[in-house]
């Protein structure tokens, strides 16, 4: 991990030292390089996006939650943009969706388009998976959506990753009731647990 880490800093200072330039916004984008959104909360007090992802044919997706008074929960939202910055109709037609409360803290666009998203859900694992139209991808997990319980307190995903072979794996951490342990789980392209990985689909080590 140290080495994976020093050759990033070593590229990253590279990188700054050769483009070492002004950078401008965008003027084409949204307006004068900037978009906003206002999902539930008028006021924008209780809306951020925590992740974002780019497609192939360059629609941006952000995802995020959005807190509303009247509910205890908060909802996730997705939000998908043309290059332009404009809202993209075609998603949910209106460019974005609510879905499922919980955290989420990573995002994935498959590469047959299908949108995977993780984070957390009742102290639990959670992925949740939507079609390219937005609507939830009922062939995956339990009608789009699914969780795993990893240990006996908070089980949070912060990453995720494809396999070429479609498999989904994630990583992140989980309460052990005295302290949080590294987590993994693999799924099957379909999300049921890969048991050919630690037998049972997840581990969690200190």
């Amino acid at each position: 991990m140290k080495k994976i880490f020093l050759s990033f800093a070593t590229v990253f200072v590279s990188f700054l030292c050769c483009y070492s330039q002004a950078f401008t916004l965008d003027p084409t984008f949204g307006y004068g390089g900037k978009t906003y959104t206002n999902l539930v909360d008028i006021n924008k007090a209780n809306e951020w996006g925590n992740v974002v992802a780019m497609q192939p044919d360059g629609k941006i997706l952000i995802a995020g939650l959005t807190l509303v008074s009247y509910s205890s929960t908060a909802p996730v939202a997705i939000v998908r943009y043309n290059t332009n910055g404009s809202l993209d109709n075609s998603f949910d037609h209106d460019g974005m969706i609510f879905c499922w409360g919980y955290t989420v803290n990573a995002i994935t666009v498959q590469p047959d388009g299908k949108i995977l998203i993780a984070g957390t859900s009742n102290n639990d694992f959670a992925i949740a998976r939507f079609n390219t139209n937005g609507s939830p991808d009922n062939s995956f997990g339990n009608n789009g959506r699914l969780t795993t319980s990893i240990g006996s307190g908070a089980d949070v995903i912060t990453c995720m990753l494809l396999q070429n072979d479609g498999k989904i794996v994630v990583g992140g951490y989980s309460s052990n009731g005295i302290d949080n342990d590294f987590a993994l789980a693999r799924y099957n392209s379909n999300g049921t647990p890969d048991n050919s990985f630690d037998n049972d689909g997840k581990l969690s080590f200190a």
